[in-house]
């Protein structure tokens, strides 16, 4: 019986081979990742996914308010979490749901490169389809990035079924529109994946039409064009739902992608690039790293060092290339030929940094002159279609030669002569396993592995989820990706586990990566961090007693707690287990959204801003101004100087330029020259840089002049001050502050002033950074602020009601500055409902979760107001002007009888708007594409309907 049964499905699978070819690739796919059974796999683009529901709702919004200071997102949900949330909600564990993520990538490899050589070669060439997708699949340059990004590899698995679905629709003339529907239905799973590897896939495909156009004649131009025109719209269409955002996001985040670009440079994605690691599909910068001597992956040492590992690598590699004398057409030679050499040199990229090649020199101009070439700046992402060349090569190669042996020995007898053939393929397979070994061995995820979780994580998790308040959850110690004695999940827990933003790394987000650092380096300073507290609207403190301190060389979590426990503006909350949680005491705590009293000015950039806040102690409802913003005789700046309550100015070093001599120290590769610029700089940045200074002052006003008490200048008597034509000695009947001692006042006008310091007679050109301040205090009356109450409606979209306005003011949001966010007013106050949660009132703002947000397409095709009184305060936030006046004029809002305003004020994140609209243009063609398909299906299917019967014989008469 079981003999029958399995002859019987032999011989179906024997007439059905892509039965076969399915199962093969799918037991290929899951034995890799059946090692990794109920242990967590986490990776940086993914982390630990805990609730993949919230996950991919946070991701349909354009704006990730959890992210630190809040973030745009660049790339909202992609087809991952589609995936993850759609097992989710089937009860599948994140184990599984891992497993199977990462067995799927494997497969659609296979499959995709499968169908391509049956598309590029012809469909009878099955050992070469097979050979090349188990190459395909097992590549290095996959095992690499899996670590890293699986989503990124999206454009690296389905690139060969890209291809062939264009190839055949410039073979099928008559069917083109249905190859090229399927295309760019093809192109959602590359929704939101990284852009260079969608842009390298496309210069790929592009560079086939180019070798078409050149080998073939006779060619019909005008299909040609038609076929790429719909192509081309049917993809942007399809795709508008990620595109209009991204495209809206990229332009406006024009300054965030700026210093993301400028961090990462070429330099330092190019030190091992070279050609000979580039042609063994290796030389990213991140296999080379090591933390502490120990191998940031665990198995590189391995390709490094193991001759047998080396040895394959560059034997694979040979035998890659030989496969190019094995390809009979000159146009598939030629097209593959100009992928090697072409991505070759963009995988290469600069390298050697010191002294760079023709084609390095060509991609530094490159990189320098062509607009977003930037995006290249990691050339290993161009290995993909180096691998996907080895792929197919490798394959001619085997397949190839399997032919000839075969051929060969066909007659002869002898057993070992007949099995040769057989023998040469098993060896093939050996050399993809020798050079993939991590995956099959299970050595992949080695030290990014962790089985669960600790209970405690999930109940701070719930507590603080269940408090109604809009805060943030400052974390200590401070750490770089999570790595914990009981295991090292890369990704954020607290992000994962706690629905409110975390601040948890010196990392940051773009634009306010230093503000990040300096909230870390003022706790120290009593008034600096408790001032750092209220702006950036903390109101929690977790202590992550299981953190590994060891590992980041930081200071133990039991110093920390004694250091937050003797603090008296917290209050210990509550103990869950290995983490202490810690509350703000209200009186320090500033809500998401208020109206500042004063304005304060610091004539210097964001690093003063600690310095500030020890030196000064502003009322809460302050907004502070560094200066970059510039009070010119524009009107705004005009507006905004008459309202500036104090000014502080430091005497320190020009940032800009320690920012330069930073980044030359960087670049320099040569150590004895590195540590000269290194010792000038510090030379600089602490002395030298009070060699005829000039004191650039903000407004007129008084101004006090302040020593730091510990420092030389302090206790010297003989210290002489010049500011302009005035020569100031000390005055001892002022005011000392805390760790500052008065000098002198001076009365300045607003412009530079010339600085100079005297000990006796003579004059200094050196002082410590910072150790010299300039006051003016009480310069206006406190502005009359207005009763707010407000709702987010999502983390894109806020309403604010502000009640009794008397006079203009300035409406803080404490989410990160975007010109992205506008402002657009409402006459009528919001309705509210009850039985929601409603606050105590908090510096005159209160959280109504009962207001009215009206609908998502309120102010759709609205137009934003006050755009030119959108500030940046307090280092990181924004700020809108609310002139009240010009609004009246503009008919916006109207008096009450007694004199006061009451409105409504929607803060909305714009390019929202363009992930609406796309989705929509999205839907819409997709809908019409699958109506295409099916009609498709039912014409072809009436089509062989009625040739089988006219095929039937006519019945015989009896």
């Amino acid at each position: 019986m079981i003999t029958t049964i399995i002859i019987k499905w032999y011989k179906y699978l024997l007439n059905h081979p892509i039965i076969f070819v399915v199962i093969f690739f799918l037991i290929l796919s899951i034995i890799p990742f059946l090692r990794y059974h109920n242990v967590i796999i986490s990776e940086t683009d993914i982390g630990y996914d805990i609730n993949p529901l919230n996950s991919f709702l946070r991701k349909t919004f354009l704006w990730d308010k959890n992210f630190i200071f809040g973030a745009p997102i660049f790339a909202v949900a992609n087809f991952y979490n589609i995936l993850n949330v759609s097992l989710f909600e089937i009860n599948i564990s994140s184990f599984v749901v891992k497993q199977i993520w990462l067995g799927f990538l494997l497969f659609i490899a296979g499959t995709s490169m499968y169908y391509f050589i049956g598309v590029f070669f012809g469909k009878e060439k099955r050992l070469l389809r097979i050979i090349s997708s188990v190459t395909y699949m097992y590549s290095f340059f996959l095992i690499r990035m899996l670590i890293v990004a699986s989503t990124m590899v999206i454009g690296y698995v389905v690139f060969p079924l890209l291809l062939g679905l264009y190839i055949n629709g410039f073979k099928k003339e008559k069917t083109y529109i249905y190859y090229a529907v399927l295309l760019s239905l093809s192109t959602i799973i590359l929704s939101n994946i990284n852009l260079t590897l969608i842009v390298i896939d496309v210069i790929a495909i592009s560079i086939f039409l180019l070798v078409y156009l050149i080998m073939n004649k006779n060619i019909n131009y005008l299909r040609i064009i038609k076929i790429n025109i719909l192509l081309l719209t049917l993809t942007l269409l399809i795709s508008a739902w990620w595109i209009m955002p991204l495209a809206k996001n990229s332009i406006s985040n024009h300054g965030y992608v700026e210093e993301a670009l400028g961090v990462e440079t070429t330099e330092i994605y190019n030190r091992h690039s070279s050609n000979l690691e580039t042609f063994r599909l290796l030389g990213d910068m991140g296999f080379y790293g090591q933390y502490k001597g120990v191998p940031n992956i665990s198995f590189a040492n391995y390709y490094s060092t193991s001759p047998i590992i080396i040895f394959g690598t560059f034997l694979f590699a040979i035998l890659s290339i030989f496969g190019l004398f094995f390809i009979r057409s000159k146009s598939g030679r030629l097209y593959l030929l100009l992928l090697l050499v072409f991505f070759s040199a963009m995988a290469v990229g600069a390298y050697p940094i010191t002294s760079t090649s023709i084609t390095g020199r060509i991609y530094l101009w490159c990189y320098e002159h062509v607009p977003l070439f930037s995006i290249f700046r990691n050339g290993y992402k161009s290995v993909a279609i180096i691998a996907f060349v080895y792929s197919v090569l490798f394959g001619c190669f085997i397949s190839s030669i399997y032919a000839y042996l075969k051929k060969k020995f066909e007659n002869e007898r002898k057993i070992f002569h007949k099995a040769l053939p057989v023998i040469f393929v098993s060896l093939a397979f050996g050399l993809i396993l020798l050079n993939s070994f991590p995956l099959w061995k299970g050595k992949i995820f080695d030290n990014k592995k962790f089985q669960t979780v600790p209970s405690y994580w999930y109940e701070i998790g719930d507590y603080l989820n269940t408090q109604p308040q809009d805060f943030r959850v400052l974390m200590f110690p401070d750490s770089y990706f999570g790595v914990f004695k009981w295991g090292s999940p890369k990704g954020s827990i607290a992000n994962a586990l706690i629905n409110r933003p975390s601040i948890e790394t010196r990392g940051g987000s773009w634009g306010y990566k230093r503000l990040t650092e300096l909230v870390y380096d003022s706790f120290t300073d009593k008034n600096a961090f408790t001032g750092m507290l209220s702006i950036i609207n903390v109101n929690y403190i977790v202590q992550r007693n299981d953190i590994d301190w060891k590992y980041y060389d930081i200071i133990p979590p039991e110093k920390i707690k004694e250091m937050l426990l003797a603090r008296d503006d917290l209050i210990f909350e509550n103990k869950f287990g290995e983490l202490d949680l810690y509350r703000v005491k209200d009186n320090y705590f500033l809500p998401h959204i208020y109206s500042s009293e004063t304005i304060s000015y610091i004539g210097n950039d964001v690093e003063s801003i600690n310095q500030a806040l020890s030196f000064n102690n502003y009322p809460l409802k302050n907004g502070i101004l560094f200066s970059d913003f510039k009070l010119d005789e524009s009107n705004n700046a005009k507006l905004i100087s008459e309202k500036i309550s104090s000014v502080l100015i430091a005497i320190q070093a020009n940032p800009a330029k320690i920012a330069e001599m930073k980044l030359a120290v960087d670049v320099t590769t040569d150590a004895k020259e590195q540590k000269k610029m290194q010792s000038d700089l510090d030379l600089y940045a602490n002395n030298l840089f009070f060699k005829d200074y000039k004191l650039n002052i903000p407004i007129k006003a008084n101004y006090k002049i302040y020593l730091k008490s510990d420092s030389v200048l302090a206790n010297n008597k003989n210290i002489n001050i010049q500011v302009a034509d005035r020569i100031l000695q000390q005055n001892t009947k002022g005011t000392d502050k805390d760790g500052w001692k008065y000098f002198a006042q001076i009365e300045l006008e607003k412009g530079e002033h010339l600085f100079n310091l005297y000990i006796g007679t003579t004059v200094v050109d050196a002082i410590n950074s910072g150790d010299i301040v300039l006051s003016a205090e009480n310069l206006t009356e406190p502005i009359k602020t207005p009763q707010l109450e407000y709702k987010q409606i999502n983390p894109t979209k806020y309403i604010v009601n502000v009640h009794g306005a008397s006079e203009s003011f300035p409406l803080i949001f404490s989410e990160s500055f975007h010109p992205g966010w506008k402002i657009y007013i409402q006459p009528a106050l919001a309705t509210q409902g009850t039985g929601k949660f409603i606050s105590e009132n908090n510096q005159g703002t209160i959280q109504n979760e009962n207001l009215n947000g009206g609908k998502f397409y309120d102010v759709l095709f609205r137009k934003p107001v006050l755009d030119e009184k959108h500030l940046l305060i307090n280092g990181f936030a924004n700020s809108w002007w609310i002139d009240v006046g010009e609004l009246e004029k503009q008919g916006k809002i109207a008096k009450n009888v007694d004199g006061t305003y009451d409105f409504s004020v929607y803060i909305e994140f714009e390019p929202q708007k363009f992930f609406y609209i796309g989705l929509v243009i999205s839907g819409l063609t997709l809908l019409a594409c699958l109506l295409y398909l099916l009609a498709n299906a039912y014409h072809w299917y009436t089509i062989r309907k009625v040739n089988r019967v006219d095929r039937i014989p006519p019945l015989k008469k009896l």
